[in-house]
């Protein structure tokens, strides 16, 4: 069977949407200290939220339909003012990023906070409003130091922070985690700092890599900081330079006080790792990026005159070459990418069968790391595509290509929950409940822990008095 269907989402659309509508790769949990809902009809007082525990639910005061996460680091003390980072996740789970980032508010003195609202799918003026309130509700509420407020996000909400940023002039430092913007369309200012995150496995490096070098060009302060990861929220260890970078360019500009005991410690480690980089083996980009680190971080706050001349140094024939080269591979992959996305609408089933198997065969056996997180990145950039033409068949009730496009999906990432999911929505459009509920079991158990998307799933109406529709709620709730 071919897949003849007529899409609307392809080339432009697809790279716009690449992080909007990306069902999570791999399941993100986390597991929420268990704190109540905090709420006030009027304000709250500095001392009213505890200190120290993830708080999964603050109510907004002027829309209680809408709530955050909330983080206040053990530093905080009635009387003072605290530098605020605003987080927006891609699935509205707004007490994920505040457990893996908790340790790093302790050590910086960040009040962090992630709507519980915010997720890919929403029109812009839901966002608007969303973003408003929730901003408005933390600086309204939280003794927040004006002059330091940052944004950061995860794939969609990345795009919700970069749009946050560019327009709100209170703003001084975004982190965008798996999603980057064309900065010669939507400039940002020169006061704010910006900070890609990206997985070595992320279909969206390249982005992210064009996003790094158009800023360099526009001379805005930026850092890219590759992890080895796929489309997921950074480790810690590497989200601990943006909180780093955020702080030193507020010493920089005296927007922060100068705290010695991290900028002595920070600058240490990042020597050593500059100077074991440049004494080793590796290629000129790598020792271009050791040596451009300790400038953006350090210049006006440590002596790093030397790297400024070492960085100076790799600028000659050998560092344009290399930057062609890798210019021309990120050419080559998106091509790939649109060649692949083509396919979609003419190859069949047996064929993807075999290219998924001859990719995912390179993968596990091929002894160059390189080659190996490229084809990774293509399996995660097949998955997304397989998903927009699902989710795009059924809302247009194209029944039979949906199902055609989520068999690829779950031969592509057979351990992502939302082929199976969207495949219990296609069951009751076909009116057939047993598969549905069996469907949805397979989500479950695949990680699908969306509990109130399920609930108000339009499809699934119809068994709300179903026990066994029911007992599968009752898992994830569990």
């Amino acid at each position: 069977m071919r897949f003849s269907f007529s899409l609307i989402i392809l080339s432009a659309c697809l790279l716009l949407l690449s992080c909007g509508n990306t069902p999570t790769h791999a399941p993100e949990t986390a597991q929420a200290a268990s704190s109540p809902s905090y709420s006030s009809p009027t304000t709250a007082k500095d001392d009213s939220f505890p200190v120290g525990v993830v708080i999964p639910k603050v109510i907004c005061q002027a829309d209680p339909s809408q709530s955050y996460a909330l983080y206040l680091p053990k530093s905080y003390r009635k009387g003072k003012k605290y530098p605020v980072l605003f987080f927006f996740d891609s699935h509205a789970a707004g007490s994920l990023p505040l457990t893996k980032y908790d340790v790093l508010a302790d050590r910086y003195g960040f009040i962090i906070a992630c709507s519980n609202n915010s997720k890919n799918s929403l029109d812009v003026n839901t966002i608007i409003r969303i973003t408003s309130t929730f901003l408005d509700d933390v600086t309204g509420r939280l003794p927040v130091d004006p002059a330091n407020m940052f944004v950061g996000g995860f794939s969609g909400g990345a795009r919700v922070a970069i749009g946050v940023v560019l327009q709100d002039p209170r703003i001084h430092g975004v982190i965008a985690n798996s999603a980057g913007f064309d900065p010669s369309r939507e400039p940002l200012r020169k006061d704010v700092c910006f900070v890609g995150l990206v997985g070595s496995e992320d279909f969206n490096l390249t982005e992210m890599k064009n996003t790094q070098l158009a800023l360099n060009s526009a001379g805005v302060t930026n850092d890219l900081l590759i992890f080895n990861g796929k489309h997921e929220w950074a480790p810690a260890a590497d989200m601990d330079k943006a909180f780093l970078l955020f702080t030193l360019e507020g010493i920089r500009a005296k927007r922060m006080a100068r705290n010695d005991s991290i900028v002595n410690a920070s600058f240490a480690a990042d020597e050593r790792e500059a100077n074991k980089l440049l004494a080793g083996k590796g290629d000129v980009l790598t020792r271009y990026a050791a040596c451009h680190l300790m400038n953006v971080y350090y210049t006006g706050i440590k002596p790093v005159e030397k790297y400024a001349r070492l960085e100076q140094s790799f600028t000659g024939p050998s560092y344009t070459a290399a930057r062609q080269q890798e210019e021309v591979m990120a050419q080559k992959e998106q091509n790939e990418q649109q060649n692949y996305a083509r396919e979609f609408q003419e190859k069949d089933i047996p064929w993807w069968t075999a290219e998924i198997n001859r990719l995912n065969k390179e993968c596990n056996t091929t002894p160059d790391k390189e080659k190996r997180s490229y084809d990774k990145r293509t399996l995660a950039y097949l998955s997304l595509v397989a998903f927009m033409n699902a989710n795009a068949a059924l809302k247009q009730d194209a029944l039979s290509q949906a199902e055609a496009y989520l068999t690829l999906y779950k031969l592509i990432d057979p351990p992502n929950s939302e082929w199976a999911y969207l495949f219990a929505c296609v069951a009751m459009r076909k009116n057939d409940p047993a598969s549905a509920t069996s469907y949805l079991d397979q989500a479950v158990k695949l990680g699908f822990t969306d509990l109130d998307r399920a609930r108000n799933q339009p499809e699934f109406q119809p068994l709300v008095n179903d026990p066994k529709f029911n007992e599968v709620l009752a898992k994830i709730k569990a």
